[in-house]
């Protein structure tokens, strides 16, 4: 264990907006798979922050993430992780979205996802194994 998944994000020319729906969606999926209960869940999504669609992005992301069914943790301890996530997001990120209500080991856990958060940030460094997903924005 001990797995943090960027999921790289290299836009190039402009996408249609069908374009950014669908990829939004395949970050939602594969990050809400299993309550995010996989090695190979994606944890932290690489950005550019000079993009001009990054935040139309962000916002279908947000779209799908708050859409999406929440699950009852079934993992040890990921409601210590989610816990220790969340408190770190919310002290050291910009901004925190997509968080319903509070959630408890035997209660669902709602998806989390902060952005424009930092590349050195506890989210890019300590594997969460529940659904936390931090954007990093690199100036490239």
């Amino acid at each position: 264990m001990g797995s943090v998944n960027p999921w790289i994000i290299v836009p190039g020319r402009k996408w249609s907006d069908k374009e950014i729906d669908v990829h939004a969606q395949l970050v939602v999926a594969a990050k809400m798979f299993n309550n995010s209960h996989i090695c190979a869940s994606p944890q932290v999504l690489v950005t550019c922050k000079n993009w001009p669609q990054r935040q139309q992005f962000l916002d279908a992301v947000k779209k799908y993430l708050k859409a999406y069914p929440n699950t009852v943790p079934y993992y040890p301890n990921s409601d210590k992780s989610y816990a220790q996530h969340l408190k770190k997001l919310s002290e050291e990120s910009k901004e925190e979205v997509v968080m319903k209500k509070d959630a408890t080991f035997d209660q669902e856990q709602h998806p989390v996802f902060a952005t424009g958060v930092k590349k050195d940030h506890f989210v890019t460094k300590q594997e969460a194994f529940c659904p936390i997903l931090g954007e990093v924005p690199l100036d490239v």
